[in-house]
């Protein structure tokens, strides 16, 4: 049940935004991972204040040092004219499911990544509609 509220966790995530959308308004991105730019494959920052640096905007995960330049290293490299296709992201993507398993880590399964996303709206949905159905038979009783 807990996997079906929270969602399932991969460290070694790699997401792909662009300069301007990957942070919400707290400047933070919410990923547990690397957040890389679709164009250029750089690491995307939050600003707090625009002009002054920023953070990171995924959490960088378990990445290491050496483990983070080798991935953005990919993604620059495979970065074209026209940015990273659909085939650059999951080659990098890849590569860090890669790294995650060297670690002993197992990236989540399709149906944990299903659950994890629609368990929580489907439960708040079954409430919804379970708490509707009482009302209705509540009040469409015959006195």
């Amino acid at each position: 049940m807990h996997k079906a509220v929270e969602g399932p966790s991969f460290p070694y995530q790699v997401a792909f935004s662009q300069v301007g959308t990957a942070c919400n308004e707290e400047g933070d991105s919410g990923i547990e991972g690397l957040v890389l730019d679709r164009n250029t494959g750089e690491i995307l920052y939050c600003q707090r204040l625009p002009g002054f640096g920023g953070v990171p905007a995924g959490t960088g995960g378990n990445f290491s040092g050496p483990e983070t330049a080798r991935v953005t290293a990919l993604a620059k490299s495979l970065a074209s004219e026209d940015g990273l296709s659909d085939a650059d992201q999951r080659e990098v993507e890849r590569l860090a499911t890669e790294m995650g398993r060297k670690h002993g880590y197992e990236p989540p399964t399709l149906t944990e990544r299903v659950t994890g996303t629609v368990g929580p709206w489907g439960i708040g949905l079954g409430l919804a509609l379970l708490i509707g159905l009482g009302l209705w038979a509540h009040f469409t009783e015959d006195p």
